[in-house]
């Protein structure tokens, strides 16, 4: 089969634990897109939502993902920016490497 790209803030939105989906076909994804939420609605930057990303984390390690992953920053229609989008990428890449370990 060929590889699948995945975007976890989508599974979430769906009622999908995002965990339990890589547990399940982990070894046929290929590319993440790496996007946080809160109450139903996109955050600023990753680790701002309820995303597990640590717990993410250990089970992309668990499944040897060997994909590309890529940190999505998506607002709603309504959104008003809290800060730089240069400093929420900063801290969106401070939790890929603290929680994701990449």
């Amino acid at each position: 089969m060929t590889g699948r790209s995945l975007t976890l803030g989508w599974l979430a939105r769906a009622g999908v634990d995002p965990v339990n989906f890589i547990r399940q076909y982990g070894k046929q994804i290929v590319f993440l897109h790496l996007r946080d939420q809160k109450d139903g609605r996109w955050s600023e930057t990753l680790g701002e939502g309820s995303m597990d990303y640590a717990a993410i984390g250990r089970m992309l390690h668990e499944v040897d993902f060997q994909g590309d992953a890529v940190v999505e920053l998506a607002h709603e229609k309504s959104f008003e920016q809290a800060h730089p989008l240069r400093e929420s990428m900063k801290q969106s890449r401070a939790v890929v490497k603290e929680k994701l370990g990449y």
